[in-house]
Formats: structure tokens, C-alpha cells, sequence
């Protein structure tokens, strides 16, 4: 088994019909071909010819919005689970109902939360989050929603 990372193959010895990629950078390519080889050691310079490249993109899990208030000016004040993301860049969406098209609205770098400051008064409204991380983009959030104030 190699591991391509960054066009360079490293090898990585793995059970006889599986293998598990353990570290890996999110949207980062990786490219893996298999070969055989004996387990014998006095057979080690016969091996099968390698398979053809199979690649993958590490991908970013879905993030988790857990909550939302009012801010002390009335606007939907956003916080999200950050684990194991922090430092990246979140994007917001918003819509004007649970089923409806989630617009993106902006970005926030603060791994706790943001506050929607151009939420209407008076309106409800529904969000979702992404991450970004290098050039990928997580699926969507849960949502969650509020009445501005």
C-alpha cells in the first residue's frame, strides 16, 4: 500500500484487504495503490505489479451549531462547536424558513460565535454554518432559528 502526499508515495504496510487513513489534512488529495507482497522474508523481492491509483480528498466534518440568542442590541447572536477546527474561517447562512434557500450572509473567525448585525428587527430567521479549511468547504450545519428583536 503507498500513500501519495503531495506527489510523493509513501509506503505503509496494512492488513492483507483493508486500510485506514488515520492523519490527513482536510482537502488535501491523496492518492493510494496497492501491491502484494510475500510474508516471507526470504521472498521479499518478488511482489505483484502495482494496482491502478485510487485517490480521495480528507474531508471535513459536518459542523454542529449549538446555539443561538439575542445579543444586548436584539440581533441572533450564533455559537457552534469548534473542536477540532479552530483557527478556520465559518461561513454563514441564513434563510426565512426551515425549508427554505439558505443564503450565505458572511464569514466569522472567532471560534466561539458571531452575531448577525444586519438581522431585521422583528423578523425570524434560520441559519446553518460551513467551515472552510485551505480550499474545502464542510456540508452544512443543523439549523437553528429566532425571532429578531
Amino acid at each position: 500500500e503507498e500513500m501519495a502526499n503531495n506527489g510523493q508515495y509513501m509506503y505503509e504496510m496494512v492488513t492483507p484487504t483493508s486500510f485506514t487513513l488515520k492523519t490527513g489534512t482536510p482537502g488535501e488529495l491523496y492518492g493510494f495503490r496497492v501491491v502484494a507482497v510475500p510474508q516471507n522474508e526470504a521472498l521479499a523481492d518478488i511482489a505483484s505489479s502495482y494496482s491502478e491509483p485510487l485517490y480521495c480528498y480528507v474531508t471535513l466534518p459536518t459542523p454542529k451549531l449549538t446555539g443561538i440568542k439575542l445579543s444586548a442590541e436584539g440581533k441572533p447572536q450564533l455559537s457552534w462547536d469548534s473542536t477540532g477546527v479552530s483557527g478556520q474561517v465559518w461561513v454563514i447562512y441564513r434563510s426565512t424558513s426551515k425549508n427554505g434557500k439558505y443564503e450565505e450572509i458572511g464569514y466569522c473567525t472567532d471560534p466561539n460565535g458571531c452575531i448577525d448585525m444586519s438581522a431585521v428587527k422583528g423578523k425570524t430567521y434560520y441559519y446553518k454554518i460551513a467551515v472552510v479549511y485551505g480550499d474545502s468547504i464542510s456540508p452544512l450545519s443543523n439549523f437553528k432559528y429566532i425571532k429578531s428583536k
